[in-house]
């Protein structure tokens, strides 16, 4: 597994360095064009911003990883939740927008999205979906398998974006989206079947 430990790297003021056992994998939007959400992350909070990703998959599918993952930040607000996660960030946009003067859709801040194809799809109010990339969907996959190999992560994933009411008690994939309604990522566009068929693969190969 090809990881960039280097480009985009977190101090320590980001997330608290004690090492946990890993229970969880949460996909999580970056609701961004590209990385530079990250720059939010190092200066918020007078640079002590701890919702916070260890890694990041970019629309190229490079993974980035920001922190050790046996660590843990409050990303998901539940420090007994928090502590058994590891939370990927995808780069994506999330719902979009139409504007009706320019003819282009928009992203939640009013940042054109420049892709070629919308995902359809009405779901949590919002009705138009920016896609994820191929190489995103192999990279996610291939990062869900690494993980779960070398912290001895249930080979399980939910498979759907929907609220699920055993979320907290649920040991394999997940996605934000299934810990409330109020969250709209992982969004309809994501294509659960390369991580599942990935797992799948493995668990037949053991």
């Amino acid at each position: 597994m090809k990881i960039d430990t280097k480009k985009y790297i977190l101090d320590k003021n980001h997330f608290f360095n004690k090492k946990n056992k890993k229970k969880k994998i949460v996909l999580v939007n970056s609701f961004s064009k590209d990385m530079k959400f990250f720059k939010g992350w190092e200066l918020r909070r007078n640079k002590n911003y701890k919702k916070v990703t260890p890694y990041t998959v970019d629309i190229d599918g490079t993974v980035y990883q920001h922190y050790n993952p046996e660590y843990y930040s409050n990303f998901l607000k539940l420090e007994e939740l928090d502590k058994q996660t590891i939370p990927i960030t995808i780069v994506n946009q999330g719902w979009l927008k139409k504007d009706s003067l320019t003819n282009k859709y928009k992203d939640w801040v009013g940042n054109i999205y420049s892709g070629d194809d919308v995902y359809n799809k009405e779901w949590r109010g919002h009705y138009m979906w920016a896609p994820y990339s191929k190489q995103q969907m192999e990279s996610v996959a291939n990062l869900v398998d690494y993980l779960c190999d070398k912290y001895k992560i249930e080979r399980n994933s939910l498979s759907h974006n929907v609220m699920f009411e055993h979320s907290l008690s649920f040991k394999g994939v997940l996605s934000r989206s299934n810990f409330s309604r109020r969250f709209t990522d992982i969004s309809p566009s994501f294509r659960f079947e390369y991580i599942d068929n990935k797992l799948l693969k493995e668990q037949t190969n053991e």
